[in-house]
């Protein structure tokens, strides 16, 4: 083959072998999204796998050639890339094992797309490989920025072009189509590899020392760790959906790509602007702000200008050809243990999502500094400055009002001088984010705070109040010096509140379903002769629920818990219940599987004839109503929209609920007083095919 035609070739095939495997981790990933109740915790346990299968496949290029040989090697590379499309399976997930759901997506996972996922790891820096024995003279690294623009392509290509168009069954096929070309392409270049001249081994003067060889798993463990915790926060309050999972994804790489794109290095006043920025995203998440679209952006920017100055500096640390694949190992190591810091060590030790907080603080530490390390005085100050901060935070926390500024003045004050205190002292500033996280920890308001796969809970009280909290977001409130009551959501004044009113009149003996249970505040409208049925994911929600709220206990009427999914548990009550009320929320998220064409079939089937679904779809990021009208007309529903003011909440939110009823059971029946007729808009949505970047309020 013409040279031309083979540096063509293994560009060619190098772009596509990374294109294949980042497509494959938001397709899969939403798979399990259904299984697992929408939340975001899925997006990190996918990452683990895919990081895990990284470390592997850089594994296998680094040890595969030792064991067979340069010459034989690519010929066994390529019989087990053919046999495991042979043997792949292009169905989605239908179900999980038993165990811990970050371990049972990895074993579903493994079991799916182990093996190729493997080998597409394997086959870049084997690409490498080869084309440095087939082109002695060139530069292996520039073959890189074929995998990075591949990388970044899928990713962006992902969330933008096929999941609009494409359901997952398509996407499926077309990635195993792909994956056949990826074979075609690989021949080539495997033969030129095993017919070249062999890479030169790096000479023991050419040997790195041990710290320059630990900063090759440290720098990509914090910037790794820097976007898996970006994305966690973002996702908390926005939506699990692979638009959000994708773009710190696709900066993380971009970054990478600019690194590795020659002699790059990140200009000297780029530091503090990457200081700054990431102290700015540390006060955020430190104080438990809300991932709007100002904290969004600035999330995104401080991973993007910490992947420039971190990934610049491991690029600079860059070894010769012969030791690249133990370069990329090192590197492949950094990123899975950062994966395991996110999805399996952060759950069981953090109550919160300290882990991003906690890597902005370590990327803040790496950073270069223009400043000398200062003699012995300095560096005692960079010690006594954050125990400094850490008293001062400790004391506003004792006058803080007992409200949402608290956090902010608490975190915010000793953050600001902090800043002034540390200018151009990495570690001093570092340590003082450590110090602020620690007082963080001890709000005495703080009665309960609990962690699991699904997400924070926490339960707070102040001023009579107690306050339940999923993520950043209001799940439940009750007051201690009175009976329980109907209070904020579901005030009377509320949509639901008056739907309930109306039932407990017209239906005494109804029976009522609420997926999602909270602090269990619906149970309020309990009255006696009817019973009620709650379906809750997360055992951790009723554990709080019935510890420190009243409404189970005080409840009017029989009320029942059902632990496990509601898809499940609720299509096996077939036509048992008068009113089925979708109430769940992961934090300010609204679990999609629920809203989709298979979602919906399932409340419609428990609901008697007559019977009504009402649908809470307040959010502060996303456009519901009118995707659940066109959903529920493709299965004959006709839908109505209510709006109220949510009382007894500082600001009086306005809350947003959508009631559906079979066009055959309505017959001339008045509608529901004070719904209005909502219009379905766009196309419904089903497991296979929906985007939730349709419905995202951008402004």
């Amino acid at each position: 083959m013409h040279p031309r035609a083979l540096r063509t070739g293994f560009a060619l095939a190098a772009f596509l072998g990374a294109g294949l495997f980042f497509a494959r981790q938001p397709m899969s990933a939403r798979s399990y999204l259904p299984l697992l109740g929408g939340g975001a915790s899925v997006w990190t346990a996918a990452q683990l796998f895919f990081l895990l299968c990284l470390l592997a496949g850089y594994l296998l290029a680094h040890l595969g050639p030792r064991v067979l040989g340069e010459a034989r090697y690519p010929f066994a590379h390529l019989a087990l890339v053919a046999l495991g499309l042979a043997a792949h399976r292009a169905d989605a997930p239908t179900a999980l094992g038993p165990g811990a759901p970050a371990l049972a997506i990895a074993r579903s996972l493994l079991a799916d797309d182990g093996a190729l996922v493997v080998l597409l790891a394997a086959t870049s820096p084997l690409l490498q490989r080869w084309h440095g024995r087939a082109f002695p003279a060139s530069d292996p690294y520039r073959l890189a920025s074929a995998s990075n623009l591949g990388s970044l392509a899928a990713l962006l290509a992902y969330p933008f072009a096929l999941e609009p168009r494409w359901g997952l069954a398509v996407q499926r096929r077309a990635w195993d189509a792909c994956l056949g070309l990826l074979l075609a392409l690989l021949v080539p270049c495997a033969v030129a590899g095993a017919r070249g001249a062999p890479a030169p081994e790096p000479s023991r003067s050419e040997g790195r020392p041990w710290t320059v060889r630990a900063r090759w798993v440290l720098l990509p463990f914090v910037t790794t760790s820097v976007t898996l915790g970006a994305t966690a926060s973002i996702t908390q309050d926005l939506s699990p959906v692979p638009l959000l999972w994708v773009l710190p994804l696709a900066l993380h790489l971009g970054t990478f790509a600019w690194a590795f794109r020659g002699d790059a290095r990140a200009p000297e006043a780029l530091f503090p602007l990457a200081v700054l920025v990431a102290s700015a995203v540390f006060l955020t998440s430190a104080a438990g702000a809300s991932s709007g679209p100002a904290v969004l952006a600035l999330t995104l920017l401080a991973v993007g200008l910490l992947g420039v100055c971190l990934h610049g500096r491991l690029a600079q640390e860059r070894p010769p050809v012969g030791a690249l694949t133990g370069y990329n190992l090192a590197i492949a190591a950094g990123g899975a243990l950062a994966g395991a810091l996110h999805a399996l060590v952060a759950p069981a030790v953090f109550t919160r999502v300290t882990e991003h907080p906690l890597s902005l603080a370590l990327a803040v530490a790496l950073l270069p500094s223009s400043q000398a390390p200062g003699d012995t005085q300095t560096r005692t100050r960079d010690v006594l400055v954050p125990l400094a901060v850490a008293l001062l935070a400790t004391g506003l926390r004792g006058v803080a009002p007992p409200d949402k500024s608290a956090a902010l003045l608490v975190v915010g004050v000793p953050w600001a001088l902090l800043l002034l205190a540390s200018s151009g002292r990495r570690l001093r500033l570092a340590l003082g984010f450590v110090a602020l996280l620690c007082v963080r920890g001890t709000d005495p308001a703080v009665r309960f705070e609990a962690r699991t796969f699904y997400g924070t809970v926490r339960v707070d009280e102040a001023r009579g109040l107690r306050r339940m909290f999923h993520g950043s977001t209001l799940h439940g409130v009750s007051r201690t010096d009175q009976p329980p009551h109907p209070m904020a959501y579901y005030h009377p004044d509320t949509p639901i509140g008056a739907l309930l009113a109306r039932l407990a009149r017209e239906a005494p003996a109804a029976r009522v379903a609420v997926v999602g249970l909270g602090a269990g505040m619906l149970c309020a409208w309990a009255v006696p002769g009817q019973r009620w049925t709650f379906f809750e994911l997360d055992p951790m929600v009723e554990r709080v629920a019935r510890r420190w709220f009243p409404y189970l206990s005080a409840a009017r009427a029989p009320v029942e818990v059902v632990l496990g999914d509601a898809r499940l548990a609720l299509g096996e009550r077939t036509g048992a219940f008068d009113l089925v009320v979708l109430d769940a929320f992961s934090s300010d998220a609204i679990p999609a599987h629920l809203l989709t064409r298979e979602g919906l079939s399932v409340a419609l089937r428990a609901l008697r004839p007559g019977g009504r679904l009402a649908v809470h779809v307040t959010n502060r990021y996303l456009r519901m109503e009118g995707v659940l009208a066109a959903t529920g007309r493709a299965l004959g529903l006709r839908a109505w929209v209510r709006r109220g003011v949510v009382r007894d909440l500082t600001g009086g939110p306005v809350t947003t609920w959508v009631l559906l009823r079979r066009v055959d059971d309505l017959d001339g029946r008045p509608q529901d007083p004070g719904w209005a007729p909502l219009d379905p808009r766009g196309a419904p949505w089903t497991d296979d095919h929906h985007a939730l970047g349709s419905v995202l309020r951008w402004r």
